[in-house]
């Protein structure tokens, strides 16, 4: 694993092992983020994703996310983080809305035009992906309620909370779909080039309690494409009455940098009914 993260040998003398390594990595983190969600553990459960990251894209999780780019390496980064962007999801926007030629004018110093469209091409590939919450009770056939989510930075004062009833089922639905990009070309495989094998986008849907440490619910997605699609997790309120914030989290099992986290603010009251 360390050869795979870090250290450059001669592929031929490892691939055949690496490769067999890498599947039973795979599989045995797989089955033990299934084994920490179903006992609640938000922190592990994070972390064995992390990891899941880590091996497809062959980086640690501290490695600035440029780095999964093609071309990219120590010597060119500096020019991302003085002149493009400090974080990929900002990045992918800046070149959409800028072009090739905004690309070009940064890197042309340093890397050939076929290079930087290597990394145009990845980029436009890349999923960047819109995010929409509703709520309703899970026994309630309305329409369920936009939710106005809060970064976890947010400060205290201006976090929004919405009223639930305790010790009731609610359905929390997270509707995700890729905005419309002037050259984007969605790919149901993610670009992870030092991994052996293709590997198919797929997202994991977290809902869970920071401050409990407790992960409350999870559910597996597939490529998310341009068509909107929901996905809905089922979540038990507290039985006390006060203000709870639960992180809300969206991430990608094999893409570094662009996992999205969002806190719902939610003040439990007591019940309308019998």
């Amino acid at each position: 694993m360390e050869q795979h993260m870090t250290v450059h040998i001669p592929k031929h003398i490892y691939f055949f092992n690496l490769k067999s390594v890498l599947d039973q990595a795979i599989r045995i983190i797989q089955a033990m983020i299934d084994i920490s969600s179903m006992n609640g553990y938000l922190v592990a459960t994070l972390g064995l994703i992390s990891i899941l990251q880590m091996i497809i894209q062959a980086r640690w999780f501290d490695s600035p996310p440029f780095l999964t780019l093609p071309h990219v390496d120590e010597i060119v980064l500096p020019q991302f983080k003085r002149f493009l962007s400090l974080h990929l999801p900002e990045l992918i926007s800046i070149v959409d809305s800028k072009g090739f030629a905004f690309l070009t004018r940064h890197l042309d110093n340093m890397l050939d035009v076929k290079q930087i469209r290597d990394i145009y091409q990845t980029i436009n590939g890349l999923p960047l992906i819109n995010l929409k919450v509703t709520i309703k009770r899970a026994d309630d056939e309305s329409r369920a309620v936009d939710v106005d989510l809060d970064l976890p930075d947010t400060s205290i004062k201006a976090r929004h909370y919405i009223e639930l009833e305790a010790d009731t089922d609610y359905l929390i639905n997270f509707m995700v779909s890729r905005p419309p990009r002037p050259e984007a070309k969605p790919r149901k495989h993610v670009f992870a080039p030092k991994y052996a094998k293709a590997k198919d986008e797929n997202w994991i849907f977290i809902i869970g309690d920071s401050n409990t440490r407790e992960l409350i619910a999870l559910k597996r997605s597939g490529f998310i494409g341009n068509k909107p699609m929901t996905i809905s997790l089922i979540i038990r309120t507290p039985t006390q009455y006060g203000r709870f914030i639960y992180s809300l989290y969206l991430l990608s099992d094999a893409l570094i940098g662009l996992d999205q986290q969002y806190d719902l603010g939610i003040d439990i009251v007591s019940k309308s009914g019998p």
